[in-house]
C-alpha cells in the first residue's frame, strides 16, 4: 500500500426545495468508507469506549450535521470600508468589494452572515405556535403613520407570489431592491420600456405593505430591504401549509 494524496472526489446532487429554493448535497464518495474502517478498527482496539453508531433514512436526519456554505460570485453589489484603487490611502469610504484578497475579511464576514440568517429561518419551522396564531397579526386592516393598510392575503393570487419573492433564498446575502422584486412579479412589464415604471409602482406598493405589517425592513443607507424574523418565520409556515395536501394535513392533526 503506497500513501498518496489524491483529489477528493464528490457527487453532487441538485434539486429545487419549494420553500428554500435551488440546492444541492455534496457526497464525498471516499471519506464515508474511511470513517466507516476507522470506527471499527477503533471500536476493535478500545472495547471500554464504545463509539455511537447509527443509521438514518431520508425521513430521519437526526445523525446528519447540515452545513450551509456562501458563495459569493459577483460581489460588486456589497460594499466594504476601503481606500480607492490607487488613491490616498486615508481616502476610506464605503466602496464595491473586490473579487481579489484585499476584500476577503469583509466577503468573510458578509458569508458568515447570510449563513446565519438562513440557518435562523430553518430554525423558525422548529417553533410551538400555530399558523392561526402567525396569521391573526397579518390578517387585519391596520394604521401605521396616519395610514391605513390592508390585511394580507397569503393564499391568493397577489399576496402569495410576493412572498414567495422575499423569501427567495438568494435575498438573504443583501437583502433585494424594489426591481428584483419586479422581476419575479412582472417579468414582461419589467422589460417593457412602457410598462416598467407602472411595475416598479405596484410593487412600491407591496413592499410598503409588507414594511407596514412588520415583514419586511428597510436596510439603513441604502435602496435595500431585507425580510424580518417575523417575515421569515411567517412566509416558511404559509409556504409549507401550501404544499402540504390534505391528507398529510389531517395526519398532523390527528
Amino acid at each position: 500500500m503506497v500513501y498518496q494524496l489524491r483529489k477528493c472526489l464528490h457527487l453532487y446532487h441538485y434539486y429545487k426545495y419549494p420553500l428554500f429554493g435551488l440546492m444541492h448535497t455534496q457526497t464525498q464518495i471516499r471519506w464515508p468508507a474511511i470513517m466507516k474502517n476507522a470506527r471499527k478498527d477503533y471500536a476493535s482496539n478500545t472495547p471500554s469506549t464504545p463509539i455511537p453508531s447509527r443509521c438514518t433514512t431520508k425521513e430521519d436526519a437526526g445523525g446528519y450535521i447540515l452545513r450551509v456554505e456562501t458563495t459569493i460570485n459577483d460581489p460588486f453589489d456589497l460594499k466594504g470600508l476601503r481606500p480607492k484603487e490607487g488613491g490616498e490611502p486615508g481616502d476610506i469610504a464605503l466602496r464595491p468589494l473586490l473579487k481579489g484578497v484585499a476584500d476577503w475579511e469583509r466577503r468573510a464576514k458578509v458569508s458568515q452572515r447570510a449563513n446565519e440568517r438562513y440557518l435562523d429561518a430553518l430554525s423558525h419551522l422548529d417553533r410551538e405556535i400555530s399558523l392561526g396564531q402567525l396569521l391573526s397579526s397579518v390578517t387585519k386592516r391596520i394604521r401605521r403613520g396616519g395610514r391605513a393598510f390592508r390585511a394580507l392575503r397569503p393564499w391568493d393570487a397577489v399576496d402569495l407570489p410576493l412572498l414567495q419573492a422575499i423569501n427567495r433564498p438568494e435575498h438573504l446575502l443583501s437583502g433585494f431592491h424594489n426591481v428584483d422584486i419586479s422581476a419575479i412579479l412582472f417579468p414582461r412589464d419589467l422589460a417593457n420600456i412602457h410598462t416598467k415604471r407602472a411595475a416598479t409602482e405596484r410593487t412600491s406598493y407591496r413592499l410598503r405593505l409588507l414594511r407596514a405589517h412588520g415583514l419586511i425592513a428597510k436596510i439603513p443607507r441604502s435602496q435595500r430591504y431585507r425580510t424580518t424574523k417575523k417575515g421569515r418565520q411567517l412566509c416558511a409556515a404559509i409556504l409549507l401549509a401550501q404544499t402540504d395536501t390534505v391528507k398529510q394535513l389531517n395526519a398532523k392533526a390527528s
